[in-house]
């Protein structure tokens, strides 16, 4: 079966002890795969991957080459499912941002810089159940 490790308010500052960050950190050690669910209503879900994804560099840049899949949720809110395309192409910007930091790290070798994009930017809402199927199948 899934192990499935729920780590919420991950914060800027995680990976030295800022909130409940290394208490959470340390449940992705059985992770296999990782899947950030982003609140795509917010101001900008790019930047909140982009952090979240820094601070499991700056923890156990490891967890990098871990395969991940990045939800979009919320799309059901008023004008979030207009800009899914925008925010998608957004978080894969800033998911190559971060292969580079990781890449440039000693002793990472080309393909697990690689293995750090995400398999799949994906639009959902729980609410509705819209995407559902789309994210089983990423994280199969």
């Amino acid at each position: 079966g899934a192990v499935v490790a729920d780590l919420p308010g991950l914060i800027e500052g995680a990976h030295v002890g800022k909130g409940l960050g290394r208490v959470f950190l340390r449940h992705l050690r059985r992770a296999a795969v990782l899947c950030h669910v982003l609140d795509a209503s917010l101001p900008d879900p790019a930047e909140d991957y982009f952090t979240v994804r820094e601070e499991l560099r700056l923890y156990n840049p490891q967890l990098l080459a871990r395969p991940h899949v990045v939800v979009l949720n919320k799309v059901d809110v008023e004008g979030v499912a207009e800009m899914a395309g925008d925010l998608q192409a957004a978080v894969a910007h800033r998911a190559r941002e971060v292969q580079e930091r990781y890449a440039a790290m000693p002793g990472v070798e080309a393909g697990q810089a690689t293995r750090s994009l995400p398999h799949a930017v994906l639009p959902l809402s729980a609410t509705e159940g819209l995407g559902a199927s789309m994210l089983a199948e990423a994280i199969e």
